[in-house]
This record gives C-alpha cells, sequence and structure tokens, in this order.
C-alpha cells in the first residue's frame, strides 16, 4: 500500500512536469529544442538531488535551483505577467531569451558533472545519523528541562523584543542602537541561533531514547514566532522545513513516533504557516505605507506589490532567486 502510494504521487508529479513543459514549449518564443534542453537539464538537477541523496547542502540546492530557474520561467512563459524583481535591460526577444537559457543550461550541467564526482569519491551520505556520532552531554539530563523552557522564553521573549525594536525585520531600518554586542546576538539568535538550538536540544532527547512527540512542536512555535518577528514570511519554511526533514529521515533512530504524530505535526506546520502569512502582511502595510493594521479585512493568502493583489502561486514561484540574474547580466554587453 505505501509503495502504489509513493509511486501514485511520483506519477502524479510527473504528470504535472509534463503539462508545465508542454505548456512551457508552447508559449517559449525561442527555439523549442533550447527550451527542452533547458527543461530536461534542470529536471536532471532535480532528480540528482532528490534520489540517492549525499547531503542536506545538496537536496536543498537542487531543490532552489530548480525552483528559481525552470519553474519560475514556465510559469511566467503560461501566465505572461512581469517578473517581480527587476530584469534590468533584458528585451525579451527570442535570441536574448536563448542567450538566458544557454547560460543556465551550462551552469546546471556543471552543477551535474559536480554531482557525479562527488559520487566517484563514494564519501557516505550525511542524511543519516549514526550511534556512533550521536551523542548527548553527560550533563544535559540533569539541566534538560531548564533548557527547554529557557530555549522557549527566549523565542517568544527575543521576537517580542526584536518586533519592539526593530533589530531584524525585513525591509526596515533598525529602530534602535544596543550597546554592542547585542544587536548581533539578537539579529543572530532571531535568524538563525534559536533554531539551531532548538535543533541541538532535539537531537541531544533522541540520542538519551526520550519520546519527543511533544517538544518536536517548539520547532513550529520558533519558526512562527520568527517569521512574524522578522516579517519574513519565507522564515517559516526555512526554519522548519530543515529540521522536520531531518527527523522524518533519521525516524527509525526517534522512539514513540507515529504516523499519527507526523499527521499532527503537518496539520500545525499548515495552520501556522497560513495564519502567520496574514499578519506578517498586515504588519508589512502597517510598517511599509503607514496604514492601519488591517486585520479586520480577513486573512487572504495574497500579497500587495505595487497596489496589485498577486496570487500566492505567483508570489511562491517569485521569491526564489534565480532567473532574473541571468536575464540582468545577459543583457549587458
Amino acid at each position: 500500500m505505501k509503495g502504489g502510494f509513493g509511486a501514485f504521487v511520483k506519477g502524479l508529479l510527473g504528470c504535472g512536469w509534463i503539462a508545465l513543459f508542454m505548456g512551457g514549449v508552447s508559449h517559449y518564443a525561442g527555439s523549442w529544442l533550447v527550451y527542452s534542453i533547458f527543461s530536461f537539464v534542470f529536471l536532471a538537477v532535480l532528480i540528482s538531488g532528490l534520489f540517492r541523496q549525499i547531503s542536506y547542502g545538496y537536496l536543498f540546492l537542487s531543490i532552489m535551483l530548480w525552483l528559481g530557474f525552470w519553474l519560475k520561467l514556465t510559469v511566467h512563459l503560461l501566465a505572461g505577467y512581469p517578473f517581480e524583481e527587476s530584469v534590468g535591460m533584458f528585451v525579451g526577444t527570442p535570441a536574448a531569451w536563448e542567450e538566458v537559457l544557454w547560460i543556465a543550461t551550462t551552469g546546471g550541467v556543471a552543477v551535474l558533472v559536480a554531482r557525479v564526482l562527488y559520487g566517484l569519491t563514494r564519501w557516505p551520505s550525511t542524511i543519516l545519523s549514526y550511534d556512533r556520532t550521536f551523542k548527548a552531554p553527560a550533563w544535559y539530563l540533569a539541566v534538560r528541562k531548564w533548557m527547554w523552557a529557557g530555549l522557549v522564553l527566549a523565542c517568544t521573549g527575543l521576537a517580542v523584543i526584536n518586533a519592539s525594536l526593530g533589530i531584524l525585520q525585513i525591509g526596515l531600518v533598525p529602530r534602535a542602537e544596543l550597546l554592542w554586542p547585542l544587536h548581533a546576538v539578537i539579529a543572530w539568535l532571531i535568524g538563525y541561533g534559536l533554531t539551531f538550538g532548538i535543533a541541538t536540544l532535539l537531537w541531544w532527547d533522541i540520542a538519551l531514547g526520550r519520546n519527543i512527540s511533544l517538544v518536536v512542536y517548539f520547532i513550529l512555535l520558533e519558526a512562527f514566532t520568527s517569521t512574524v518577528s522578522m516579517l519574513s514570511r519565507g522564515a517559516f519554511i526555512f526554519h522548519a522545513v530543515p529540521s522536520l526533514l531531518a527527523l522524518y529521515k533519521n525516524k527509525k533512530m526517534v522512539c514513540g513516533w507515529s504516523r499519527t504524530n507526523v499527521i499532527a505535526v503537518c496539520m500545525v506546520f499548515v495552520a501556522l504557516f497560513v495564519f502567520s502569512n496574514p499578519i506578517v502582511n498586515a504588519f508589512r502595510e502597517a510598517y511599509y505605507s503607514g496604514v492601519p493594521l488591517p486585520f479586520s479585512k480577513g486573512a487572504e493568502a495574497t500579497v500587495s506589490v505595487g497596489g496589485k493583489l498577486v496570487p500566492l502561486v505567483k508570489f511562491a514561484v517569485d521569491r526564489w532567486i534565480g532567473a532574473e540574474g541571468i536575464m540582468v547580466v545577459s543583457a549587458e554587453p
């Protein structure tokens, strides 16, 4: 049953890719052969990261490259709306598009060559953890509750401090000057440090054989408080997904974990992510435009750009960097 469901999902994703590819070919102004080569190279990049995974770094890199180049360009071809980021002097002629796709394809081929060379070294994958490299400090058990309590207080307390003083908020100049090095420390904790801390304590709990079915939700708590505090919708994904993926990949080492736990965590993940978006949008409108907080207007999954409401699907595609960079550079002599 499990294998059948996996095959169904892969088949569904494959059909989706084919549909997008066919639509992209029909809307592309240049040579269909160039677009086809570009498409299959980046499909190979994505597959090289998803199958026989060698590291989390390469896994996320391959996904980001595919999102930022192939998916973004294809969706723009189909929808026909302008790029949200500046494309400089790019003129959009068939010849200009050919150059962009050839440059991107060359980069994709280079990534694949590097992946093949790394595979020849036969170094072990760093996706899975092993008992010999996976131990908690001897002193941790005695202070475990205090450390978890302190970390939870830090997640909520620093989020409030950051939101109040504007230390690390997307698109805004800091509103407060703190004694050195408090500004850098708080910004680092909100941006990365608290995520690292929760991941560390989780792994120590697993090493001790403890049930993490409750403390795992602190990953989502930190992601939610940080994303609202920083005014960054994407921070929720970047903070929560890596730790949750690592837990899933090493689920054989997790005690007391069940399919029910997985479903519950996924539901809370989706709920907090959906809930965080309108909150961040409202605060951005208030900070960027000086208008009152529009919480009473509803929690719509959209973002205001230049006075227009852009659907969530377009926003999700345009946030990944990639194609625009080549468009800007290739337009220069």
